[in-house]
């Protein structure tokens, strides 16, 4: 709801309006009208969680709230407290962002996909880690609509498994679009930082290059929400990602 709803609504709004051509440079008017949209967006990302709860409630299904742990084959846990039995036990966690240990999260100035729009605002200035599918989209349109995005890509090229012509096209486009592509390139320090009452990250790269930048954004690849679920103790073996 955070993360690649918002996405969609200002990738689709850009192409609707044009702004993915590299014609003019971004201007105020477009941001803002960026701003509306993906505030727009949350609101009703919100609104849609309500009323699909309040249609769960009506079909007679029991809503609990609280972190789960099977305790048994046919047994949960939810919240420490509240103990469940049942002949089947569904899993349906779906997946979250990976976030390697080395970054500070909680600094505020480092995000995932998640948590990079759910504020409801756009940075001014943005370095993206990861150039597969999902970094050069958050990069080509975050560009498109005013914000200075540097691209980076640890490997030689974008896109692992992209034909050559493909990921020239890419490059092109994303150059257009006023991104900084540093491939072979790798981050090695981040501090976060602030002045005049605003929040910031001080990039180092494996290259010596050091910039400032509003928001550092990891996509590092998606895990499964498996964790603390007491499958171990079930005989259910997980590998290193939580698979």
């Amino acid at each position: 709801r955070t993360g690649a709803a918002p996405l969609a609504w200002l990738r689709d709004t850009a192409l609707r309006s044009g702004w993915l051509r590299p014609s003019a440079p971004p201007s105020e008017q477009l941001r803002g009208m960026a701003q509306r949209v993906l505030a727009t967006c949350l609101a009703r990302a919100r609104a849609d969680a309500d009323a699909a709860r309040k249609r769960l409630i009506r079909a007679g299904v029991q809503l609990q709230e609280g972190f789960a742990v099977l305790t048994g084959a046919h047994q949960v846990r939810i919240a420490e407290a509240t103990s469940h039995e049942a002949e089947t036990i569904v899993l349906a966690l779906g997946s979250r962002p990976r976030r390697p240990e080395r970054f500070p999260w909680a600094s505020g100035v480092v995000c995932d996909s998640q948590s990079v729009l759910a504020q409801g605002r756009l940075p001014r200035s943005i370095f993206i880690l990861g150039a597969e599918e999902e970094g050069c989209e958050f990069a080509s349109v975050l560009a498109a609509l005013g914000v200075q995005v540097t691209l980076i890509e640890r490997r030689r090229k974008l896109f692992r498994g992209a034909d050559r012509d493909v990921l020239e096209h890419l490059h092109h486009g994303l150059q257009q679009l006023g991104v900084s592509v540093a491939t072979e390139e790798s981050i090695e320090s981040v501090e976060p930082r602030e002045e005049g009452g605003q929040r910031h990250a001080w990039i180092r790269l494996a290259s010596g290059r050091a910039e400032a930048c509003e928001r550092l954004l990891i996509v590092a690849g998606r895990i499964p929400r498996s964790d603390g679920l007491g499958l171990e103790a079930l005989g259910v073996a997980r590998d290193v990602r939580g698979f």
